[in-house]
């Protein structure tokens, strides 16, 4: 079952450098299907890992001074293997992957509710993992699911997709599993639960949502950004003690069906600005990478246009990275990070050796 995995895997890798090599345009990146296939490659990825390491508990035992460790700090005997810290690395894997499902979800403003669903389900089967292996392991880091379980729990049973009936039976096991072992050490019936979980869920039909395919929605942000530098490879110059004003101006552009599943009423933009590591200059005993600056300001478009202004302090000689992030929000109050980046580099200078070098010249 390994094998297929990994072969699986190989073939979706293969499939993301066609996605890749497809876009011929800016507009059209594809940039959802590249991560969406990504991440199903990352999900075999933490499966065959969680396998291999469920299988280095038969040749991986405790060392033999872990039994004297244990009594002496009252610690299990298997938490004190290498095959406690490869399990918590599974954990951790998975939880990261739940988190980018997520990061997924709320970059899909134009994905339509089942596509919604299917990214949300597939979110919580990587939680649900970290969490089981958290509970058998009986590891001391937080759960994944956390005060989250028995909401989780009712959200797969009213959800009626085969992924969700099976991490619903998957969770009820594991809980039922851990009652039952909870005064004993960890032994190979957690293991095997685990390997049956993943085997579980990797043998779901998988299929791939509708906004992988077409759109029926298109939403897209347009950000343009003054004063603007003569060349991109160009910084802007500006004075230690003067205030630069940027202004940030957008358009919302609409294409097919309008508002078919959300619409914009307001935008968020976000700007953030931090000095190059090479030329840091001490700053009250700090350098200025330790004073990374952000300004936030949310504006509601007027017939898809929106302007806002942001007032920048530079506090030291240097050549600054200046970011402006925007994301929408729905008429529902949801935040989407749906929005471009546009980057600008500001160089700035004393006014006195300024004015030194005019007058020298």
């Amino acid at each position: 079952m390994s094998k297929q995995i990994s072969d699986a895997g190989a073939k979706y890798q293969k499939g993301i450098t066609t996605l890749k090599a497809s876009v011929q345009s800016s507009n059209h990146q594809l940039s959802f299907q590249c991560t969406y296939a990504s991440l199903r490659a990352e999900m075999f990825q933490a499966h065959t890992r969680l396998l291999a390491s469920c299988a280095t508990v038969k040749s991986c035992p405790p060392p033999a001074i872990a039994t004297a460790v244990a009594m002496a700090t009252g610690q299990d005997v298997q938490r004190l293997s290498h095959f406690a810290a490869q399990m918590t690395e599974c954990s951790k894997l998975f939880r990261c992957l739940g988190e980018k499902y997520g990061q997924l979800y709320r970059s899909s403003f134009n994905a339509d509710p089942v596509s919604l669903q299917n990214i949300e389900t597939l979110q919580q089967s990587c939680l649900m993992i970290s969490h089981s292996i958290d509970v058998l392991m009986k590891t001391s880091q937080p759960s994944s699911l956390g005060e989250q379980g028995s909401s989780v729990n009712k959200s797969f049973t009213f959800r009626r997709s085969p992924l969700s009936l099976a991490c619903t039976e998957i969770l009820q096991t594991v809980e039922e599993l851990a009652i039952q072992l909870e005064a004993l050490p960890v032994c190979h019936s957690q293991t095997e639960c685990l390997i049956q979980a993943s085997m579980t869920l990797l043998k779901v039909p998988f299929i791939f949502p509708k906004h992988f395919f077409s759109s029926q929605q298109a939403t897209f942000i347009k950000l343009a950004l003054s004063p603007s530098p003569r060349s991109p490879s160009e910084p802007i110059s500006v004075t230690l003690d003067t205030q630069f004003v940027l202004k940030v101006e957008g358009v919302i552009e609409r294409c097919q069906k309008l508002g078919l599943y959300r619409h914009v009423q307001s935008v968020c933009l976000s700007v953030t600005w931090g000095a190059e590591d090479r030329k840091q200059q001490p700053i009250d005993g700090k350098t200025s990478r330790d004073h990374v600056t952000s300004l936030e300001q949310t504006v509601v478009p007027h017939h898809d246009y929106f302007s806002a202004q942001f007032l920048l302090q530079f506090s030291a000689q240097s050549i600054y990275h200046v970011t402006v992030s925007s994301s929408v929000i729905d008429s529902f109050g949801i935040l989407w990070n749906t929005g471009p980046q546009n980057n600008l580099q500001i160089k700035t200078t004393d006014s006195a050796s300024r004015k030194q070098r005019t007058s020298r010249s």
